[in-house]
């Protein structure tokens, strides 16, 4: 799901493919920070996406499992 936007045109492509990045998070491929990252737009507008689109965010036990052991929730990657 890699793609060459930025701002605007990036967060229009999430939008459009609503489903694609949906499924990547609910299927635990990867944290919000991280699908956040490889979209190039902001988590804060990424978990007001899910927000809006009533997508169950993981709570902070199952975060943490996703990260792994040993690494610190609280530092950026």
């Amino acid at each position: 799901m890699v793609h060459d936007l930025k701002g605007k045109e990036a967060r229009d492509w999430g939008v459009a493919n609503r489903e694609q990045v949906t499924g990547r998070y609910l299927d635990g491929q990867e944290p919000m920070s991280g699908l956040a990252r490889s979209l190039k737009v902001s988590a804060t507008w990424l978990t007001r996406q899910f927000d809006t689109w009533g997508v169950p965010r993981r709570d902070r036990a199952k975060a943490s499992e996703l990260r792994g052991p040993g690494v610190n929730p609280y530092k950026s990657r």
